[in-house]
């Protein structure tokens, strides 16, 4: 079961491209995530549910986007192709402090 992100919870992500721009945004209707065991992307809502996120944590976790597509739910769960390293095995390590 997930829980609300913490200090010193983190994730790390692969294969950005260079001068990847990163945002971060609470869930919206419509997101899809692609899980790394899944052929296609899946609706966001459905996937957390699946993974047993009650609702009340799952309107919580920050999502991370590139150009727009969810790549990271924060600080659990990473989108396939962004879960291991390439060639070049360039990651960054993400880390959200509480204010």
């Amino acid at each position: 079961m997930a829980s609300p992100p913490r200090a010193g919870d983190g994730l790390t992500l692969h294969n950005l491209p260079p001068h990847a721009v990163l945002h971060l945004r609470q869930r919206a209707r419509g997101d899809r995530f692609h899980p790394p065991w899944k052929p296609h992307p899946v609706p966001l809502a459905a996937f957390l549910r699946d993974q047993h996120v009650p609702l009340w944590e799952r309107e919580r976790l920050p999502l991370v986007l590139l150009e727009g597509q969810v790549i990271a739910v924060y600080p659990r769960f990473v989108a396939a192709g962004y879960e291991a390293p390439g060639a070049a095995e360039a990651c960054l390590r993400l880390e959200i402090q509480p204010a």
